[in-house]
């Protein structure tokens, strides 16, 4: 299945409203509105990453500031310490989106890897 970039826009736009409500009030309290930050997106166990474009819209749809690199693509298999992306740009809207997209990316990739058990463990049979 693949979205519209409008419905793939509203969609994360959902996940961000009922995590974050009217705002990030702990964000805005605790970071200058002046802070450029980045970060790393790095593997902690053995995975099959699902979900890359979705929690890159997470980030975007905070701040279109937001740098986004990644060398990888959704259906790779990935080892403990894998860079997932690398991210650069306001720091409040680095912190109001990573947790969205954390949890997007965990559970998309949650999925592909237990997909890809199944599919490994019936590969020789009929």
């Amino acid at each position: 299945m693949h979205l519209s970039q409008r419905a793939l826009q509203e969609l994360v736009e959902r996940f961000l409203e009922e995590d974050i409500g009217f705002g990030d009030i702990t964000t805005l309290a605790v970071v200058p509105e002046t802070v450029h930050g980045h970060g790393r997106l790095i593997a902690k166990a053995p995975l099959v990453i699902a979900g890359l474009e979705v929690a890159r819209a997470a980030f975007q749809v905070v701040d279109a500031r937001v740098q986004w690199h990644s060398a990888i693509q959704d259906g790779m298999v990935l080892q403990p310490g894998s860079m997932l992306a690398e991210l650069a740009g306001p720091g409040r809207a680095l912190l109001t989106a990573e947790r969205v997209a954390l949890n997007l990316l965990q559970r998309l990739s949650g999925v592909a890897t237990l997909t890809r058990r199944y599919v490994d463990a019936v590969q020789h049979t009929r």
